[in-house]
Order: structure tokens, then C-alpha cells, then sequence
């Protein structure tokens, strides 16, 4: 009775906890997660493992370091779920990790009550500076706004007015105008997107654009009446990009507007942009009422496109004519109308490359036209042959075969490996090209094409080692395969490879590294099982237990550690911590007993695996003497280079510290 009273005496709990560093469950639990749970790709995604299709959020939402891990991920995590609840909770545990950068995440993702609870707190500096006002314009909400700027952030960039203008948030401009924020570059972006009442409303409060930008923008949008608007009453200006962009995208109200207004800056640029994109109408008003005239892009352009009646038009009206490239870019696009009418202009403009170009997309009565013509430096090349028969285009192919002059080599019967019935085309009408040696051909063989080829050649075939069907192993029961085979079904986790080629070549493809090269390859689990358990040449190793952990293969190590392989050292563990693989780190700290060596902490400082240093600082170097860690720890700090890795030494160094006191003799 006694020992329950002072074990519940509320004086003595409040000072047993104030030197307790407790966790809520649900904190607890968020902590983990992000320490042990969570990926950072190459481009700085955190991705979470029970949903690796989509990241947790880049960091650009997140607002953290950039690639490499944050301790404060958790926080800003939870702000980006609007969980404010958890959040509260956090700040209760671990309030070092709130800095001002978690208010740029909560604003960016706009829930108010987060964003009011932030400013209530003390937050430390973070390592944003620009004006959060900037992030908040996007969620068009003048209470958001309002709530930044009684908290003391009233700073806006001229990005702000822009990104208002963008989204047309008229009342948030003109929030900002009245806070005297620069809201210049609104203008050019209104006039862009076409928002005519905003543009009205700026130039009334005196704000006005200063570049040819503000024209430019507003043509090349096919914004005419806003066009017609600044050419009118605002003094602007523009320069060629209104003109050339406008005809581009076939804005011929735009063009009446800056050839009414005379406006400056137009050249050929524009009939030939409108000719290539197939605008006939702008062609013709350009023709009739401009003098800057076109080139010989025009013709060209238009005939890559197909866009006959273009052509038709410009041939008619105009002499600036066209070079090769019209008929050449004519057949290689398929447009067989485009091709006979410049086929009937003498002479004609063309080069081989019409012939390639066409036989690579499988245009054969394109083909069949320039053929058939009597075009000097035309004809059915070796090229163009290989160029249908890599892309399977047979029709193609057999138009070639009927207009060639000479033989074909081995280079098109190769270029054909894909494609089962141009090979069955080649083996009866171009014999002279054929060749059984195909161990050059990087292809993989289909089913219908092993078929094929075992039925031509036989036992005479030379192939490719890599391949990657049963199947096809299995039409070449003789053949030859070997280790190569092997390592290259074991790397593409192959498991119905593996086990067909160990039950039937197992001497000749099973040798004591193919553990290692399965441990190799991340997700490899049951290829690695399946040779555990059934290759007697398949020895575990140190090399094996390092490439699981260097690939952070977890399961594999699970495996390794359940059939109690031989070979773990501490080489293992220094291994996942040079690559960041905290939760191999772990699993091989609870399971197994090898520890690490002084590598394991000088490689994750070096490399900036902030999570491995956070874990070897609280559950220790198992297998390193306190003064070995010490010094360890202080050569790594004295040495570290940010040129190695992005991230930030500052955001580890006081867990450092405190690790060094811990372990210095007092």
C-alpha cells in the first residue's frame, strides 16, 4: 500500500518524466515508419514500401533537403496528411524538428487550422527564404493570406502578382496591389491567359506592362480581343514572337489584329510556320496582305505534314520552291497524295533518304511510287531493306525485293530477328543473306522465330546465350547453353529459366557465384530461394551475405539467416551502412551477433545516411570499443566533404556530439 502511494505520488511523477523522453504510440509510430519504411530515390522522392508505386510526395511538397534524408520527414509528412492532431503530438515529443520550413509545407498545402497552429509556435529558422505569401496566392484565399500577415509575413516576390494573374485571382491581386506588392508582372501574364477584366483592372490602377512580352504573350494564345485591347489603348509594342507564334498555331484573328494595327517585326518566319502546321487560311491572308513573303521551309514544312492543299496553294502562288527535304519528309510520313503531286514537278527533288524514311514506317505504295518513278540516286538499298525488315514492315520489304538491282547481305537478315515472317520471306526469296550464325544478335527469340530457325538450320545455329524463354530453350535441347545463360536469367529474376537450366545443364551452368550474382539483384528472392534449396554448387559466402546487403535484399538476408548460412561477418553490416540500408542495418543488429567495424559509422557519415548515423548513435557499434568509436567518429567529422554527397553535416552533428559524450570516460 505504501510502495503504491509513492509510486503514484503526483509530485514524484512529474519529476520522474521531466527527464523522460517519451513517445505517443501514434508518434512512435510515424517516427518509425519514416526511419525504417521509407526510400529516397535518385531524384529525392521518399517512396513508402507498402506503396512503391507512388512517392509520399517529392520534396519539393515536402519542403526538405534535396536528396538526402531529413530528419524532419515525419512532421512534414504528417502536415501533408492534415493530420493536425498527430502533429500536436509531435511538437509535444520532438519539437526540435519543427523549424519555419514546416509553415512553407502547410501553407503550400493550404489547410488553415495547420498554418494557425504553426504561427502560434516559436518555430527555429529553416532553410526556405522565399516569401511565404508567394506559396499562399496559389489557394486563392484572402483569409489564408490575411492569417500570414498577421502572423508577421507580409513579404511577397513579383512572382506572387504572376502566379495570381495565372490562375486568374483577380481579388488576390488586388490584395496585393493594396499591400503595395510589386504586381507588374501580372500584366504580362493576364494578357497571356487571356483574362481581360484583370488587364482592364491593372492598367486602371495605373499598372502597366514595360516589354514586348505583354503583345507577344497575349498573340501567341490567340487572345485577340486582348491583342486589339494593348495595341489600342496601352502604347505596347511587340516583337517577331507575336507574328510567328500566331501563325504557328493558326490565330488568324490575332494576324488581322497586328497587321491592322501595323504592328512591327513580322517575317517569312510566319508563312512558313503557318505552312508547315497545315493553316491554309493564314497562308492565304498572309500571301494576300503581307510583303515579308516565305522560304523554301514553307513547301518543305507543309509536305512533311501531309498538308497537300498547302502545297498545292504555294506552288501555285509562290516562288520560293522547295528542296529535297518536301518529298523526302513526304515518305517517310506516308503521304502518298503529297508525294505524287511533287513527283509531277520536273525535275524532281529527292534523295535516298525518301526511300529509308518510307521503308521504315512500313509505307509501301509510297515505296512502290518513288520506285517506280525514274528518279536519279533513288533505289532500293541495302539501308532501306534493313530499315522494313527491323521494324517488321514485310509489305514494305517486298516492294524493295522487287525493285532492287543487287543482292542482299546478312545485315538485313539480322535486322529481321524480331519478326518471324520476314525471316520466313528472306529464307525463300533472299537466300543469299541469310546466315546461321546469330550469336552477335542482341534479340532474345520469340517462339514462331526459334521454330523457324531450328527447322532451317538445325544443329548449325549459333545463338545468342541471353535468352530469356523456357520455351526456347527447350527447341534446342543440344544447344550449348552455359553459364552466361544462367547469370542472365538469374539477373532478369527469371525463376522458370533458372530451374529448367539447373534440372537440365546443371554442370555446365551451375557454378559456386550464382548465389552471389541472385543476392545481386534487388527483389531476386525467389530465384535465390530456388537456388539455395536445390543447386548443391550454390555456397553461401561473405561475398553473398555483402550482396544482399549492398542491394539491401532483406529478404535474402532473412533467408540467409533462417537456413543458418555460413559467411556473415562484419563486413555485412559496414556494407548496408555505406549504402544507407537502415533496415538491413537493423534486421542484422537484432538477428545476428557479427556486429561491425569502425567502416559502418565513418561510411554513413561520409555518404550522408543521416538514418544509419541516428541508429548506430542509439543502439551502438556492436563489435567497436568506446575509444575506437570515438576517434572513428571524430576523423569522419574532421574529414567529411559536402562534395560527396548533398547532404547537410549540421543536421546530424549535435546526435554526434551527444554520442561522443556518451562514450568518453567522464
Amino acid at each position: 500500500m505504501m510502495a503504491s502511494r509513492v509510486l503514484t505520488d503526483p509530485s514524484l511523477l512529474r519529476l520522474l518524466l521531466a527527464y523522460q523522453e517519451g513517445l505517443y504510440e501514434d508518434v512512435r509510430d510515424r517516427l518509425a515508419d519514416a526511419m525504417y519504411h521509407v526510400r529516397l530515390d535518385d531524384d529525392g522522392r521518399y517512396y513508402h514500401l507498402s506503396n512503391v508505386v507512388e512517392p509520399v510526395s517529392t520534396t519539393r511538397t515536402l519542403f526538405l533537403s534535396l536528396p538526402a534524408y531529413d530528419f524532419r520527414l515525419p512532421l512534414h509528412w504528417t502536415i501533408v496528411e492534415s493530420r493536425l492532431r498527430l502533429l500536436t503530438r509531435i511538437a509535444a515529443c520532438r519539437p526540435q524538428l519543427f523549424t519555419r520550413d514546416a509553415l512553407y509545407c502547410a501553407v503550400a498545402s493550404g489547410d488553415m487550422a495547420i498554418v494557425a497552429y504553426l504561427c502560434s509556435l516559436d518555430l527555429a529558422p529553416g532553410r526556405l527564404t522565399e516569401p511565404l505569401l508567394d506559396l499562399a496566392v496559389s489557394h486563392g484565399s484572402i483569409a489564408l493570406l490575411d492569417q500570414l500577415v498577421d502572423a508577421g509575413f507580409s513579404r511577397a516576390s513579383p512572382r506572387a502578382a504572376a502566379l495570381a494573374a495565372e490562375l486568374g485571382h483577380k481579388d488576390v491581386l488586388e490584395y496585393l496591389a493594396s499591400r503595395s506588392c510589386d504586381v507588374t508582372q501580372a500584366v504580362a501574364t493576364a494578357a497571356a491567359r487571356g483574362f481581360f477584366d484583370i488587364l482592364v483592372s491593372l492598367h486602371a490602377c495605373g499598372i502597366r506592362g514595360t516589354s514586348p512580352a505583354v503583345v507577344d504573350g497575349a498573340a501567341m494564345h490567340g487572345h485577340a480581343n486582348v491583342v486589339a485591347y494593348l495595341l489600342q489603348n496601352g502604347g505596347y509594342t511587340n516583337s517577331a514572337t507575336a507574328w510567328t507564334l500566331a501563325a504557328n498555331d493558326g490565330h488568324l484573328r490575332v494576324l488581322q489584329q497586328l497587321h491592322h494595327h501595323d504592328a512591327p517585326h513580322c517575317s517569312s518566319n510566319a508563312m512558313d510556320y503557318a505552312a508547315t502546321e497545315g493553316h491554309l487560311e493564314v497562308v492565304m491572308f498572309l500571301h494576300s496582305h503581307r510583303d515579308e513573303g516565305a522560304t523554301t521551309d514553307a513547301i518543305d514544312g507543309a509536305s512533311a505534314n501531309g498538308h497537300l492543299a498547302v502545297v498545292q496553294y504555294l506552288c501555285a502562288n509562290r516562288t520560293e520552291g522547295w528542296t529535297h527535304r518536301a518529298l523526302d519528309d513526304a515518305a517517310g510520313g506516308g503521304h502518298l497524295e503529297v508525294v505524287g503531286f511533287l513527283l509531277q514537278w520536273e525535275p524532281p527533288a529527292v534523295s535516298q533518304r525518301a526511300v529509308t524514311q518510307a521503308a521504315a514506317n512500313g509505307h509501301a505504295i509510297v515505296l512502290r511510287h518513288l520506285l517506280a518513278a525514274p528518279l536519279q540516286g533513288v533505289s532500293a538499298t541495302v539501308a532501306a531493306a534493313c530499315a522494313a525488315a527491323e521494324h517488321g514492315h514485310l509489305d514494305a520489304l517486298q516492294v524493295l525485293y522487287a525493285y532492287r538491282q543487287s543482292g542482299w547481305n546478312s545485315s538485313v537478315w539480322f535486322a529481321a530477328f524480331a519478326h518471324h515472317d520476314v525471316l520466313a520471306f528472306l529464307l525463300t526469296h533472299a537466300p543469299e543473306c541469310v546466315d546461321a550464325d546469330a550469336s552477335l544478335v542482341p534479340k532474345t527469340l520469340s517462339m514462331p522465330v526459334a521454330r523457324l530457325l531450328q527447322s532451317a538450320f538445325g544443329h548449325q545455329l549459333q545463338l545468342n546465350l541471353r535468352q530469356d524463354y523456357v520455351g526456347v530453350l527447350a527447341i534446342f535441347p543440344s544447344y550449348p547453353w552455359c553459364e552466361t545463360t544462367m547469370r542472365e536469367a538469374i539477373r532478369s529474376s527469371n525463376v522458370a529459366m533458372v530451374r529448367y537450366l539447373h534440372e537440365h545443364y546443371h554442370d555446365d551452368v551451375c557454378d559456386s557465384d550464382r548465389l552471389a550474382t541472385a543476392a545481386s539483384v534487388p527483389g531476386n528472392t525467389d530465384v535465390f530461394l530456388y537456388l539455395l534449396q536445390h543447386c548443391v554448387r550454390a555456397t553461401t559466402s561473405e561475398a553473398v551475405w555483402i550482396e544482399a546487403a549492398r542491394y539491401s535484399n532483406l529478404a535474402i538476408l532473412e533467408a540467409l539467416h533462417a537456413n543458418q548460412c555460413v559467411g556473415a561477418t562484419p563486413a555485412v553490416m559496414d556494407e548496408a551502412a555505406r549504402v544507407g540500408a537502415v533496415d538491413v542495418l537493423r534486421f542484422l543488429h537484432t538477428h545476428r551477433r557479427e556486429g561491425c567495424s569502425t567502416r559502418a559509422m565513418f561510411d554513413a557519415i561520409t555518404y550522408g545516411h543521416w538514418r544509419v548515423v541516428a541508429f548506430l548513435c542509439r543502439f551502438g557499434e556492436r563489435g567497436v570499443s568506446n575509444e575506437a568509436s570515438c576517434r572513428n567518429m571524430e576523423i569522419a567529422i574532421e574529414a567529411f566533404d559536402p562534395e560527396w554527397t548533398e547532404a547537410r553535416l549540421d543536421d546530424v552533428l549535435p546526435l554526434l556530439q551527444k554520442r561522443l559524450a556518451a562514450l568518453r570516460p567522464s
